[in-house]
């Protein structure tokens, strides 16, 4: 029988999820703001804040402000943080080529391997396989890439169905593969990516969106043009820049 914290829990991720969903950042914003002011809140609201807090971040493409953003749950979920900010600063530098920002990716990766490691934490572990991912498909390193990746995606399954409704994963990694695909020119197999989030994650617009800039990388236009259509039927609040892709680096927001 779900208890009085199990149905606030609940409570939460259903309203923030479905603020994130159409692009709702601001009104997500306040519904964390005023969830962290709850008296004596347990560790598990805590957290979750701090995940949909992550989540926002990452679904808003906001990674520009992610060191700033990520303040809020630094010391209370520090993995968290680290994860979010590394992968905001992967993304900003795929355009790049950063290379001191790819190696200063790779110590926070390897610090997080080895505190997952330590503690015998999936989640802190899979966090460090993404960063991995993010830095290896950036500099064109593909197979190390994939390889990653499927690790990651390997462990968030098990969550999800160990987990269900409850699980917050933050950075989905199919989703970071379709984006990392996109920028390493392969456009038929970020269509597979993104196609393999859609079908997870239905209710998700990213996705949607992302198989609409690899169909029109491929020269698919009316596939593109539906994808965008759904995309924009599921979240008709969200800024849809399609000239600048989702693999670029660049914020997604709606416009106020």
């Amino acid at each position: 029988m779900a208890t009085p914290l199990d149905d606030a829990l609940s409570s939460l991720r259903r309203c923030v999820r479905a603020d994130l969903r159409r692009g709702a950042w601001d009104l997500a914003e306040r519904r964390l703001d005023a969830a962290l002011e709850a008296p004596d809140a347990p560790a598990a609201w805590r957290s979750l804040v701090d995940r949909l807090a992550a989540t926002r971040i990452v679904d808003a493409r906001a990674w520009t402000q992610a060191p700033e953003l990520a303040a809020s749950f630094r010391e209370s979920t520090p993995w968290l943080a680290s994860m979010v900010t590394g992968i905001a600063d992967a993304r900003l530098a795929w355009r790049t080529q950063d290379a001191e920002a790819f190696d200063r990716i790779l110590d926070t990766a390897r610090t997080l391997a080895a505190e997952g490691d330590a503690s015998r934490d999936l989640e802190v572990a899979r966090a460090a396989r993404l960063l991995q991912a993010a830095v290896a498909g950036g500099q064109y390193e593909r197979d190390e890439m994939q390889l990653l990746l499927d690790e990651a995606d390997a462990t968030e399954t098990a969550l999800r169905h160990a987990l269900g409704d409850a699980y917050v994963p933050v950075v989905i990694a199919r989703e970071l593969e379709g984006d990392l695909l996109l920028q390493t020119d392969r456009y038929e197999a970020a269509v597979a990516a993104y196609e393999a989030v859609v079908r997870a994650y239905p209710s998700r617009v990213q996705p949607w969106l992302g198989l609409a800039d690899a169909h029109e990388r491929l020269g698919n236009v009316a596939a593109a043009a539906r994808c965008r259509q759904v995309a924009v039927t599921m979240a008709p609040g969200f800024a849809f820049e399609p000239e600048e892709g989702l693999a670029r680096g660049d914020d997604l927001a709606p416009r106020r």
